[in-house]
């Protein structure tokens, strides 16, 4: 159990969840296929329980309302913390996007990264520039990968991809588990 750490599903029809739960999750998960990209009212009053019990909102959001979707829920709920998958790409390999952004989300402290599915090292380099090593975390949405053959190696590639960032060892600590321990918590 102490190697399980639970997102829930993101469930607005039933808003009660995370009350009764909160301290066997570290945080609720929005995903696109399943949720707007929106700041509805009952979503905002997850949030604050979220916000109140120092549990973190994993999202996977609509790519062109992104920024403005993250910059609301951070105005209304400035220590809330926000883990944006994927290192915020739209498509994978869309390298300019992920870093525009990683610089647009930059000062809003309380927002970290996922190197899931990031298949380009120039990237976590970029990151750590622009964001600091301290908000990146490995793997921690999903870390798949399937190679050009369809071959699928979930933990050895998305490794590699960090270790070919060429990052001091300290900081590839934070990436590989420091920031884990530190950033996702239970609900308390």
């Amino acid at each position: 159990p102490e190697r399980y750490w639970p997102f829930a599903l993101l469930d607005e029809d039933d808003p009660a969840f995370l009350e009764e739960h909160f301290r066997r999750l570290v945080g609720l998960k929005e995903h696109i296929v399943f949720h707007k990209t929106e700041l509805t009212p009952k979503r905002k009053d997850i949030l604050s329980s979220l916000q109140a019990h120092h549990m973190t909102f994993l999202i996977h959001t609509r790519s062109d309302l992104r920024y403005a979707y993250i910059r609301d829920i951070v105005h209304n709920f400035p220590s809330l913390k926000i883990q944006v998958a994927h290192m915020a790409r739209a498509r994978p390999g869309d390298v300019s996007f992920m870093i525009e952004m990683l610089e647009a989300l930059a000062p809003f402290p309380h927002v970290s990264f996922d190197t899931s599915t990031v298949r380009q090292s120039q990237v976590v380099e970029a990151a750590v520039k622009i964001v600091g090593p301290e908000r990146i975390l490995y793997g921690s949405d999903f870390p798949f990968f399937m190679d050009e053959l369809g071959i699928e190696d979930i933990m050895e590639q998305q490794i590699r991809h960090i270790l070919k960032a060429g990052l001091p060892s300290a900081q590839q600590d934070l990436i590989f588990s420091e920031n884990f321990k530190r950033l996702i918590t239970r609900g308390i």
